[in-house]
């Protein structure tokens, strides 16, 4: 298996995947996809399917750190693992912000935190200020166990585990952070 990216490794530019299932891909950060960057990189990720990747340390479907944004949007997570992060790890180093729209959740595994989403901040250690908002959830389903949220990194099952960052989750009919005028 792969180091980083079971199926997709992004380390520059921007990604789009659309209608796509990624099943059973294994590496040691993002089972699925593992995207990085050192600038204004994006990846958007709709319409599609993880189930059943693994990954030995983080991210079992999806890994992302570094100056990146992660969009996904109308997506499946199911039975994917990992030790943090069983579905989505992001690490907020040089930058990441993730937003989630309408997408779902379910039996995906961690073994020390957030079964579904683990959230981690590595700027130095400095405080996030509460407007300073690195994650959103709009409209996505968290099913099967537990769903709470935790600041530490803990066994959880289908939860989201949170280490020093800023997290929103929340019902919305638009992006929060939209520049579009309405």
């Amino acid at each position: 298996s792969a180091i980083y990216g079971g199926a997709i490794r992004g380390s520059s530019g921007s990604l789009k995947v659309l209608d796509s299932i990624f099943r059973r891909n294994r590496a040691g950060e993002g089972g699925g996809i593992c995207f990085s960057g050192d600038g204004a990189q994006t990846a958007d990720i709709s319409r599609s399917v993880f189930t059943g990747n693994n990954a030995t340390v983080c991210g079992g479907a999806i890994r992302a750190f570094g100056a990146t944004t992660v969009i996904v949007r109308s997506s499946r997570f199911h039975t994917n693992r990992a030790q943090q992060g069983g579905g989505l790890s992001f690490g907020r180093q040089g930058g990441t912000a993730t937003r989630i729209f309408d997408s779902m959740f379910e039996l995906n595994y961690a073994r020390k935190g957030g079964g579904a989403i683990n959230v981690q901040y590595h700027d130095d250690d400095q405080v996030v200020s509460a407007g300073d908002s690195h994650v959103a959830i709009c409209n996505s389903k968290f099913l099967s166990s537990s769903t709470s949220i935790s600041e530490r990194n803990s066994s959880q099952h289908n939860g989201i585990a949170q280490n020093k960052s800023s997290l929103v989750a929340f019902v919305c009919s638009a992006d929060p952070w939209s520049t579009a005028s309405s």
